[in-house]
């Protein structure tokens, strides 16, 4: 009888493996589904007007290291370096501090996407001529010169991802659009030696 469970653990071992590898697929599956159809269903209500903000005074110091802390595993995991630093003790923006963090979600993890393991991401709060500024900045593939013109459009994908998932295509989109809801801007250039740089400028607010 031992030797019979014996002869048959490794196969019951291998089986279970494969159900906790399908089960992580389904999991990936889901997840995706349901943030594609929350972007889409996002993009609609902000292109009829309809997104609810609650702008207030928002500590960006806060925000994007609590945004660092939530990658921070998967970062790892990557093996890409995840910093966040803030130049202002307590730097306030006027904004939904939930669609910002959304915005961010959106752009830390294309940054983490897109970097080669070994290399780095930041994250950057600053103040600018009267403006709070967010800055993501990542030492990745870059996003070639073709697709910089139609970066924000619909339904446009960066490039290949080194890990080789795929987006929907609507993250940037609708990131810039949430953002303009709340009287800031999101803008894009190619980081120094390569990557890329994306930043966030919104209206800057006194302490709460």
């Amino acid at each position: 009888y031992l030797d019979l469970m014996a002869s048959e653990a490794p196969a019951a071992s291998r089986e279970a493996r494969r159900w906790l590898e399908d089960l992580g697929r389904m999991r990936t599956t889901t997840a995706h589904l349901r943030r594609t159809i929350g972007d889409i269903l996002d993009m609609t209500r902000v292109e009829d007007g309809r997104v609810k903000l609650s702008l207030r005074p928002v500590e960006l110091g806060t925000l994007i290291k609590a945004a660092a802390a939530a990658y921070a595993p998967h970062a790892a995991a990557r093996g890409v370096s995840l910093s966040a630093e803030t130049q202002a003790a307590a730097l306030f923006a006027q904004a939904d501090p939930d669609r910002l963090g959304q915005v961010l979600d959106n752009l830390l993890g294309n940054a983490l996407k897109f970097t080669p393991a070994g290399r780095t991401v930041s994250l950057l709060a600053r103040a600018s001529a009267g403006k709070a500024v967010i800055e993501v900045l990542d030492a990745g593939v870059g996003v070639p010169k073709d697709k910089r013109g139609r970066l924000f459009g619909k339904f446009q994908r960066l490039g290949p991802a080194v890990d080789g998932t795929e987006g929907t295509g609507l993250g940037l989109h609708l990131s810039r659009r949430l953002i303009e809801a709340q009287g800031g801007r999101l803008d894009y250039e190619p980081a120094p030696g390569g990557g890329s740089l994306f930043r966030v400028t919104l209206p800057k607010a006194e302490r709460a």
